[in-house]
């Protein structure tokens, strides 16, 4: 028995080896390699089309006139003159013999839609008063900052790429500022009886005012206008005296009275676009 074993030994050795490298060598690589060039191309083909998205995107945008030169800002200097400059306290409603008002302005410049551009933008203003009638005066500085709101209405489209264009600018505008100043003998009444009164304005303020401009655009680099509007204005904080009657003598330490105004303007404005 055992010779029979040695004999069938090589046999099964053989039989072994043949089934290992059959085991062993891996299946064609053919079928590897055609998946994987299909994944590769695949691939490709995503990211062409992503490209050609974003150029047809561009190319939208660009058509649409929402081109990035559009989207800067512009910052113009203005000059006022104010008609029908009144202002009111106590029992006073006097007009202003003396205003002088500048601003620092600026807005967003934005795309235009066929034939409107909205205006969104804001000012720094400073500005003197004084009134003044024998003993009697009022003297104040202000200094401040506020918003504007409007549309700058082109009568033709495409001024957007045009060298030299018109429009017609109307606008809302809201302002805070700060007050310092004083006054001296103004009229009151008090109990029926006449009097005056001495001491410091209101500090803080407010101001609303509705204008419209004539506007022109050179270059899409600079514009030159000319508006006019009116504005309205009062303090917050109420303006402290102290109250005389007619003899001289003190009657009211502490007397708190209103300070407000209104205003008619002109206004006329150079800026420039960056």
């Amino acid at each position: 028995m055992s010779r029979t074993l040695i004999l069938c030994l090589p046999l099964l050795l053989v039989a072994c080896g043949t089934t290992s490298r059959t085991a062993i060598e891996p299946p064609g690589d053919l079928p590897q390699l055609r998946a994987t060039e299909r994944t590769t191309t695949v691939s490709l083909s995503g990211a062409n089309s992503l490209a050609e998205m974003d150029a047809e995107m561009d190319a939208e945008l660009d058509e649409g006139g929402w081109g990035d030169e559009l989207w800067n800002a512009a910052v113009g200097f203005s000059v006022f003159d104010l008609y029908d400059a009144d202002f009111r306290i106590a029992a006073m409603r006097e007009e202003w013999d003396r205003t002088e008002r500048v601003e620092l302005t600026f807005h967003s410049r934005e795309p235009v839609h066929g034939h409107v551009e909205a205006l969104i933008g804001g000012y720094l203003f400073r500005e003197e008063r004084d009134w003044d009638q024998g003993a009697q005066s009022i003297l104040v500085d202000a200094w401040g900052f506020g918003f504007d709101i409007g549309a700058m209405i082109y009568p033709f489209e495409g001024a957007e790429t045009r060298n030299f264009s018109v429009g017609i600018a109307p606008y809302a505008r809201f302002g805070m500022g700060f007050s310092d100043g004083d006054f001296k003998n103004i009229d009151v009444n008090f109990a029926g009886a006449p009097g005056t009164s001495s001491g410091e304005l209101g500090e803080l303020r407010f101001d609303f005012g509705l204008g419209v401009e004539a506007r022109a655009v050179i270059g899409r680099t600079m514009y030159f206008g000319i508006g006019a509007g009116m504005n309205w204005w009062t303090t917050t904080d109420g303006s402290v005296g102290t109250t005389r009657d007619g003899g001289g003598f003190v009657v009211v330490q502490d007397d708190e009275f209103d300070f407000r105004g209104s205003d008619a303007f002109v206004r006329a404005t150079v800026g420039f676009y960056w």
